[in-house]
């Protein structure tokens, strides 16, 4: 399981469509083995000031 409190940077530009996110998983070997596993659905909750 993956469970994280995060917080957003930037749109960036690889991602499209709706409900889609990027996670920075670290630099180096480990951290794009890691990555590149990470394909799956998941829940994302978006707090909004108002």
């Amino acid at each position: 399981d993956f469970t994280r409190f995060i917080s957003t940077h930037d749109t960036g530009s690889a991602i499209r469509g709706p409900g889609r996110v990027d996670l920075f998983w670290g630099s180096g070997a480990t951290a794009e083995t890691e990555a590149s596993s990470m394909k799956a659905a998941g829940e994302l909750y978006l707090f909004v000031l108002r």
